[in-house]
């Protein structure tokens, strides 16, 4: 009796021992369905990106700030622009939320250019013209005062009395124009400043952003009032006839970069001027994709000349012209290749043709 019951027990100190050893082996190598989680892994379902509310997060945002938890409900906002749109590429910009900081950028669509829109508005014809702050007002076609912005186009002849190469002031472009209004405005005003030494030649965008309103417009040293002078609040239409010195890498690369600027500057302190921007009698395709994309973001009208520069209309050799006495000379044989009269009425026609009176 007492060899069957030993026989029992150490029956069961064998059963219990093996048991142990089975347990052991179970916590070292681990079952399957243990694995993911010795791992570290969260037992909450992790989430997935169809369950994030859609369009909140491009694929290359990220958080550079606030709270660590992520929100519910983003609202972005624009941080800054990446990249200015032009009429060619698309741009993009950052987006920001205000509540977390986490950024995604956008796409900005290709500006696309068109001319300025003419209405009526109780029987006066009206341009529409988009401010520095993007609202749009409208303002009488037949303007009251106009300032006009050219190079020797506009002032090259007789120290600056009239445009290179007209024979007298009585034929250059701005005489053809400002008659034109006057017929329908005679109490009209106007002014008109020499830029292309002070705008088109600069070669360092220091330069433009230092002097550009300082200096006199005259490029000749003689005394005229700064050019920054001329922008008053009263101003009400703004030919810009410039491009044709910008002729070298230096002055291409400094007119890309100021031109928009230049714009801007105007329209800050000129805020109910429309803006009509002139090119092209030289270097046209120099500085076309410019002027275009700076006038399609402002919804500002240009002309080009380009098509209305041939033999034609330039002025000729031997051709004289009225100095500033009142004398006769003949024009130097450099010069030439500007308009001459016929050429000059061309111009002229072109900016009224724009201005629609």
């Amino acid at each position: 009796m007492f060899k069957k019951i030993l026989c029992i027990l150490m029956a069961a100190v064998l059963v219990l021992s093996f048991a142990a050893c089975k347990d052991e082996i179970s916590l070292q190598t681990g079952s399957s369905d243990d694995y993911s989680y010795d791992q570290g892994e969260s037992s909450e379902p992790a989430s997935t990106e169809s369950e994030a509310p859609k369009n909140e997060v491009s694929s290359n945002s990220q958080t550079t700030s606030g709270d660590s938890k992520k929100c519910t409900n983003h609202n972005f906002v624009e941080s800054e622009i990446i990249t200015e749109p032009t009429t060619k590429i698309e741009g993009s910009k950052l987006l920001k939320c205000s509540k977390c900081g986490e950024e995604k950028t956008e796409t900005i669509a290709k500006l696309v250019f068109k001319n300025n829109s003419i209405i009526t508005e109780n029987g006066v014809k009206k341009a529409v013209v988009k401010r520095i702050n993007g609202s749009k007002i409208n303002v009488n076609v037949v303007p009251n005062k106009v300032l006009f912005l050219g190079n020797s186009l506009l002032l090259g002849m007789s120290n600056y009395s009239y445009g290179m190469c007209a024979t007298d002031a009585k034929n250059d472009y701005y005489y053809h124009v400002t008659q034109a209004i006057l017929k329908k405005n005679p109490n009209c005003k106007f002014e008109r400043a020499h830029i292309a030494h002070r705008f088109e030649a600069i070669e360092n965008v220091k330069d433009f952003n230092e002097n550009i309103l300082n200096l006199p417009w005259k490029n000749n040293g003689e005394k005229s009032p700064a050019l920054g002078d001329l922008f008053t609040k009263d101003l009400d239409l703004i030919i810009i006839q410039a491009g044709d010195n910008v002729n070298n890498a230096a002055r291409k690369a400094a007119f890309t970069e100021t031109c928009g600027k230049f714009v801007e500057l105007i329209k800050e302190k000129c805020p109910k001027a429309r803006i009509i921007w002139v090119y092209g009698w030289y270097q046209a395709s120099t500085v076309e994709q410019t002027v275009i994309d700076t006038c399609a973001k402002w919804e500002m009208e240009c002309i080009s000349l380009a098509s209305l520069h041939v033999p034609a209309t330039e002025a000729k050799a031997g051709q004289p012209y009225e100095t500033e006495s009142g004398g006769n000379a003949i024009v130097n044989n450099d010069w030439i290749t500007h308009p001459g009269n016929e050429g000059m009425k061309k111009v002229a026609d072109a900016i009224l043709n724009k201005i629609n009176l």
